[in-house]
């Protein structure tokens, strides 16, 4: 009983060795940059296994960087919890032993989990920061760093799961070509005022809600509307989160001006 205690504790270290072993090495690899342009290549081709290949590769580099990251932080409850998640996902990212002949729908699934699993990675790790305030400046740059490539992962997860699910739905379609403008989550003719709108409607609304009142927010915009390839989804979030400090801002502003008065 004792020898078999001993050998799996043995097995057990062993195992946990050789994640560290491969986390570091991935770790030492650079992620390769993605431009917009690859995104829509990539969206606008049937997923084959290089592709898929390619994508989980890129994916456990962004994550091994990521477990760095949060070991780099002193430990909190919210951190020790993003750790677990991200060691999990390392592991989950390889499919070496994956018996399944159809890789895209396999990595679709997959993919669609972690997307939602990571959704509240900014949430937790904000907390984190909270817990930290005699070292939030000294952490804040690795935190910094962690949410940039959290947003790449995002956006890597998401279109793949976008451009998949056509392919998945049609099997014998081999490219397509979006009429509309949409590849994937990538609109590269999307119209930038009809964003900026939605994200000042849903600030101004959240800001009445809980302050009671809300500035009014004033569009000035020269010549005709202009159309740019981005992803929506992100200049929406960062929109909304400037808007959402500026009109915070603004009220207590005003409070404080009519107290004084």
């Amino acid at each position: 009983c004792k020898y078999h205690k001993s050998n799996c504790k043995s097995i057990s270290v062993r195992a946990m060795s050789a994640k560290a072993l491969s986390i570091s090495k991935y770790a030492s690899l650079s992620a390769t940059p993605v431009s917009l342009k690859q995104l829509i290549q990539a969206g606008s081709q049937k997923p084959n296994h290089f592709t898929n290949h390619t994508l989980q590769h890129e994916l456990r580099v962004r994550i091994a960087h990521q477990i760095k990251r949060l070991e780099a932080i002193p430990e909190v409850r919210p951190i020790n919890q993003l750790l677990r998640l991200h060691r999990d996902t390392f592991d989950s990212l390889d499919f070496s032993n994956s018996n399944s002949t159809d890789h895209t729908k396999v990595l679709f699934q997959h993919l669609t989990s972690l997307h939602e699993r990571h959704s509240t990675n900014l949430e937790t790790i904000m907390e984190g920061l909270m817990l930290l305030r005699d070292e939030r400046n000294k952490v804040m740059p690795t935190v910094e760093n962690f949410l940039q490539v959290n947003i790449g992962f995002q956006v890597l997860c998401s279109q793949f799961i976008n451009s998949a699910k056509e392919y998945i739905d049609n099997p014998s379609l081999s490219s397509k070509t979006e009429e509309s403008g949409l590849v994937g989550v990538v609109d590269t003719r999307c119209d930038i005022r009809s964003i900026v709108e939605e994200a000042i409607e849903e600030t101004c609304s959240i800001t009445e809600r809980h302050m009671e009142s809300t500035p009014d927010v004033i569009i000035e915009s020269f010549g005709r509307p202009r159309l740019i390839c981005c992803v929506p989804s992100y200049i929406h979030h960062i929109l909304f989160e400037v808007l959402k400090n500026s009109l915070k801002a603004t009220v207590f502003s005003n409070d404080l001006v009519t107290e004084m008065l």
